[in-house]
């Protein structure tokens, strides 16, 4: 799938990683491991004066408790730029949907809105770039009508579901108007993640 280009305010800084990352690529080819990359990546956003932390632990937040130090091996993030851009370094043949899933939860935990995965290990880097996009149900709910209505029918229907009867008459035979949230991974992905909205089947 192809990556979808950020509008939002950080926009310049995605891009200028961007910029670093393909310089790296272009510099080493796709056969070092990944972290040959990130070291080369954090290596070039320096000597443009960025702040860069590498291998970042990820707090663990459960309702709202702090829940880390309960963790033997915390997961690590691999960049965190300028304290707003989470960076992911891959160096596989493929990407997965568990990268850009990985990235978004690493962008819930911290509160931060976009984040890139960057696949090293694709021939071109191009078709290894992946912005995540940290949505508010809101903002997600907006886009899938727009891009893929029967999709967005689809959540609403499922949501519509999981009320009982009794739920609807106390109501007043109303229903809720957003979907679930295990409805919204299920069908489509995790909810803030850009690109994870499969179009409806032709």
């Amino acid at each position: 799938m192809a990556a979808v280009g950020y509008n939002g305010p950080e926009k310049e800084l995605t891009g200028t990683i961007i910029k670093c990352a393909i310089e790296v690529h272009r510099h080493f080819g796709c056969g070092l491991k990944e972290e040959a990359y990130e070291i080369a990546l954090c290596w070039e956003l320096r000597q443009l004066g960025l702040k860069i932390e590498r291998q970042k632990a990820c707090p663990v937040i459960y309702k709202g408790i702090d829940l880390s130090h309960e963790n033997e091996r915390p997961r690590r993030i691999d960049i965190l730029v300028e304290d707003r851009i989470v960076v992911e370094c891959k160096a596989l043949p493929s990407n997965e949907y568990i990268f850009k899933a990985q990235c978004l939860t690493y962008l819930k935990m911290l509160k931060l809105r976009v984040g890139l995965v960057l696949n090293f290990g694709l021939p071109t880097l191009k078709a290894g770039i992946q912005h995540v996009i940290n949505e508010t149900k809101e903002e997600y709910l907006n886009r899938l009508r727009m891009e893929h209505p029967a999709a967005y029918r689809s959540v609403i229907e499922e949501e519509n579901m999981t009320f009982s009867q009794g739920e609807r008459d106390a109501n007043g035979g109303t229903h809720m108007e957003e979907p679930v949230h295990n409805g919204t991974v299920r069908l489509y992905g995790e909810d803030g993640i850009e690109m994870c909205v499969s179009a409806p089947p032709k």
